[in-house]
Order: C-alpha cells, then sequence, then structure tokens
C-alpha cells in the first residue's frame, strides 16, 4: 500500500502478494494501479482457489503455487482452475524430478526449488591485507 513501492524499478521488479494479506477492495483498487502504472504481480503461495481472488487473477502475471502443500488431485484440481486465467504458473518448492516433470505436464510456465538448486551464502571476500612500507 505504500508510495514507496513506486520507486522499484517497473522493468525489474515482481510485486508478490503475499498469502498472509487480506483482499479487499483496498487491495484490489491498489493492485489495479500498480498494474496499470506497469508493475507484474505474482500471487505467493497460491494453495486454493475462492472467489475473493477472481479480481487479483483477472490481472496477476504469476500465480505461484506452492507444490508441497497439494496432493496430486488437489494440484491438478488447482491447477485446472486457476488457467482459466491469462497469469503464468510458478510451481513453487519443487523438490524432485518427478514433481518437475508432474508440474510441466500440468502446463506450469516457471519453476522454482531446491531440486533446481539450493541457496548458496556468500561471505564477504577479506579486504586486501596491506603491507606497510618499509623505510630503509
Amino acid at each position: 500500500m505504500s508510495d514507496g513501492i513506486e520507486s522499484l524499478p517497473r522493468e525489474r521488479a515482481v510485486l508478490e502478494l503475499l498469502e498472509t494479506v487480506t483482499i479487499n477492495d483496498a487491495v484490489i483498487r491498489r493492485c489495479r494501479q500498480l498494474k496499470a502504472r506497469g508493475y507484474r504481480l505474482a500471487l505467493d503461495d497460491f494453495s486454493h482457489y475462492s472467489e475473493e481472488y477472481d479480481p487479483l487473477l483477472d490481472i496477476v502475471d504469476i500465480v505461484k503455487i506452492d507444490v508441497l502443500l497439494l496432493d496430486r488431485v488437489a494440484l491438478v484440481n488447482l491447477v485446472r482452475r486457476i488457467k482459466q486465467w491469462p497469469g503464468k504458473l510458478l510451481a513453487e518448492k519443487v523438490a524432485s524430478l518427478a514433481q518437475a516433470r508432474q508440474c510441466l505436464a500440468l502446463g506450469f510456465d516457471l519453476f522454482q526449488g531446491f531440486f533446481f538448486g539450493r541457496p548458496v551464502t556468500l561471505a564477504p571476500r577479506p579486504a586486501a591485507i596491506r603491507r606497510r612500507p618499509t623505510l630503509h
């Protein structure tokens, strides 16, 4: 809801609407404003369909579905339902080749998860140790 969001570069940012956000008229209105200004929007950790999401499903670019939260039948049903809207489907938390293949077969467009790579913590490099010049 903050105006500070608009300082982010539209061409490089995807704004995620977390699953903890209560969907109401103010949130829908703000998402429409941001979309009209060129921002891409994503619904995060989408795990169940409800009609309250319809106005957002009309405008979001990505629906991130947490595949670990759903059994196979629930995943198939949710994907079938969500494919009615134009947004891309992102399979989130893909942990195995079997899950990746299943999601690909279901029509997911994008994929995230440990199967594809684990995060790596980068440590800062130590500053170069300077030698004091020797005076002769």
